[in-house]
């Protein structure tokens, strides 16, 4: 895709760049877990289409760095496209351990990738005994859609 064709935001901000060169390196990068307990098992396809709503809704979700006139700048990407697997056979230490050294394409996106453990039931901290199955969610991010971007 042409420059010109490009849904450019603005330049990238020296706290954004300063998140990117940290990125490249491979620090400043976030990872979420979130322990999930429901009455019946969470469906892959279920999460999956939470996070492409949520992509939609957030325009965080949607933005990549692009070169415009030799300059750093923001912009949202051209595709929907999401990072999401279900993981197996690992523990949760070492899908958050992964996702901290997790490098994004900075240039096409996302900046942020989702990776499920189903049914870990894992020292469930579910306050109800019908809760029974207990799924593990991570959400990885690149620093600069969180602290770094100044546009929301």
């Amino acid at each position: 895709m042409e420059e010109k064709d490009q849904k450019w935001i603005c330049e990238a901000s020296d706290i954004e760049k300063l998140y990117e060169i940290a990125h490249k390196r491979g620090s400043f990068l976030l990872a979420y877990q979130l322990s999930l307990s429901s009455i019946q098992p969470l469906q892959e396809s279920h999460v999956k289409a939470a996070f492409i709503h949520l992509q939609r809704k957030c325009p965080a979700f949607r933005i990549c760095f692009g070169q415009r006139d030799g300059q750093m700048w923001l912009r949202y990407r051209d595709t929907e496209d999401i990072d999401f697997k279900v993981v197996k056979d690992v523990g949760p230490e070492y899908v958050r351990d992964r996702l901290q050294i997790h490098q994004y394409n900075s240039e096409e996106g996302p900046l942020w990738c989702a990776r499920l453990l189903l049914d870990t039931n894992a020292d469930s901290l579910a306050l109800d005994k019908d809760l029974t199955h207990t799924s593990q969610l991570f959400i990885g991010v690149h620093h600069s859609i969180t602290d770094g971007l100044l546009l929301v």
